[in-house]
C-alpha cells in the first residue's frame, strides 16, 4: 500500500490538484440529462408583415421622434 493512501491528506491533495473537476462533473451531468430528455422539436411560423410605407403628402412634412436623440424626417419624396 502506498505512504498516505486513503488518509484525509490524500484526499484532500486530489481535489486540490483538480480544481475544475467539480465544474466538468457538472457539466457532463447536464450534457447527459439533456440526451435523456432532450428538449421537444419547437418550430415558429413565419407571420408576413404587414407594415406600411409611410409617405408624406405632397408639401407636408412629417417628423417622428424614434428615440433618445434620433428623429424620421419625411416628405413626399424621401425619408431622412
Amino acid at each position: 500500500m502506498t505512504p498516505g493512501a486513503g488518509t484525509a491528506e490524500t484526499a484532500s491533495l486530489t481535489s486540490e490538484s483538480r480544481p475544475w473537476g467539480g465544474f466538468f462533473r457538472w457539466q457532463l451531468d447536464a450534457l447527459r440529462a439533456r440526451r435523456r430528455n432532450p428538449r421537444p422539436d419547437v418550430r415558429f411560423g413565419i407571420v408576413p408583415h404587414a407594415l406600411a410605407r409611410p409617405r408624406a403628402s405632397p408639401g407636408e412634412l412629417r417628423v417622428t421622434w424614434v428615440g433618445h436623440a434620433t428623429v424620421l424626417l419625411q416628405t413626399a419624396d424621401a425619408n431622412l
